[in-house]
């Protein structure tokens, strides 16, 4: 009896001959009740009805000895001959008939009329690890049978990689996290097909751990030993290896992407020097600053506000620095305003300060009146000591030293 080669499925069919239990004798038919029942109880049953046939011993072929039991390497080679029977037959004229009467898995044998067994297909030791074939030999001339059991093993052979159960692993943690001892990150898993030391895999970091603040324990399981830092390295590719006890490898990619945390300062880039016209409108712009927040996100976000109170400036939360109340050069011309650029970090606001230097010069009125001066003042200039007249000056082209009061 053998499973439905049309539906085979190793892992749930399993093949059965039925065998006599004592000598037959007459030529009575027989019906039996065979029952296939699974491991969770459900069967299902049928009839099997058999037709004894009354033969002489001299009738029946007999089997010369051969091995009944064979090793074969699931690598061996397709149409190899794998054994021969052989059975002697004793009516006049007649010759054995062979043929695989049960067993045969999937139909992975054949046998040839001088009964020697072939492989026909490739043996995977994961998927069929034995077979139990029966060889019929048929008497031509009588009709009498004969039967013969090989029982074949599959050994396994190296020919199958560690398989990842995913291509890639994707996982995170905060920068600078408290450590005692380790950190498990994430777990990778393999697994082999094939079997003993073949299908033992010892796990490996390739590449991608920059610094070693990764290992792997024996079971697959990446841990952090030491804390990270994403503003140097904000993700980390860890490639991991698989190796079975034979040599065969495949690799798997561990993502580790480091999360942010409002560790960094705002810092000013420069120095602020302005100046600005004593007459300019009070709620003019004057100029911007600028900081920046190696952090990201909400963590680098940036508002700006005066340190120290300012009689004469303000600056809004973008960093704009307008001017309050009138400029009064004589009064003050210079004005040291501090400003804070400030984080709104969750996990703690941070901050840093510059100072703006202002200087107030001349309002429009007063360099427009100096332009008229300096017109003036050119009309009469000095040469090596020389006073000349403007008419000289023209005609002499002497260097000009300019006066401003």
């Amino acid at each position: 009896m053998t499973c439905s080669l049309g539906d085979y499925d190793s892992k749930r069919c399993i093949v059965g001959v039925i065998l006599a239990a004592q000598r037959l004798s007459g030529s009575s038919a027989l019906t039996l009740t065979l029952t296939a029942t699974d491991g969770g109880g459900l069967s299902s049953s049928a009839q099997l009805n058999i037709t004894l046939q009354s033969l002489s011993d001299s009738a029946i072929p007999v089997y010369q000895t051969s091995p009944s039991s064979l090793q074969l390497t699931e690598g061996y080679s397709v149409d190899s001959p794998v054994t021969t029977v052989t059975a002697t037959v004793t009516s006049a004229g007649a010759q054995a008939i062979y043929s695989i009467a049960g067993g045969n898995v999937a139909d992975t044998f054949r046998i040839q009329p001088d009964g020697q067994v072939i492989l026909d297909k490739k043996l995977d030791y994961s998927v069929t690890r034995s077979y139990d074939l029966w060889i019929e030999a048929r008497d031509s001339a009588s009709g009498g049978k004969a039967y013969k059991n090989i029982a074949i093993s599959v050994q396994d052979e190296n020919d199958h990689s560690p398989q990842f159960e995913q291509a890639l692993y994707v996982t995170s943690i905060r920068e600078h996290e408290s450590i005692f001892g380790s950190i498990s990150l994430v777990q990778v898993r393999a697994t082999d097909a094939d079997s003993g030391s073949f299908g033992s895999i010892t796990y490996a970091i390739v590449s991608g751990n920059i610094g070693n603040p990764f290992f792997l324990s024996a079971d697959g399981t990446l841990k952090l030993s030491k804390q990270l830092d994403r503003e140097a390295i904000p993700r980390y590719d860890v490639v991991i290896s698989a190796t079975d006890g034979g040599g065969r490898n495949s690799t798997t990619i561990v993502i580790v992407n480091v999360e942010d945390i409002n560790d960094m300062f705002p810092r000013f880039e420069t120095l602020y020097r302005w100046s600005v016209p004593e007459d300019v409108p009070v709620g003019s712009v004057v100029s911007a600053v600028r900081a920046r927040d190696a952090d990201i996100g909400d963590n680098a976000e940036i508002v700006y506000s005066l340190a120290v109170p300012s009689s004469h400036f303000s600056v809004t939360p973008s960093g704009n620095v307008t001017v309050t109340h009138k400029l009064d050069r004589e009064t003050q011309s210079n004005y040291q305003v501090v400003i804070t650029a400030g984080n709104t970090g969750q996990d703690n606001a941070l901050s840093g300060t510059t100072t703006v230097s202002i200087t107030v010069c001349r309002d429009t009125t007063t360099l427009a009146q100096s332009l008229i001066n300096f017109k003036i003042l050119a009309s009469v200039v000095i040469r090596d000591g020389e006073l000349l007249s403007n008419h000289e000056w023209r005609n002499k082209h002497p260097v000009i030293l300019i006066l401003l009061f």
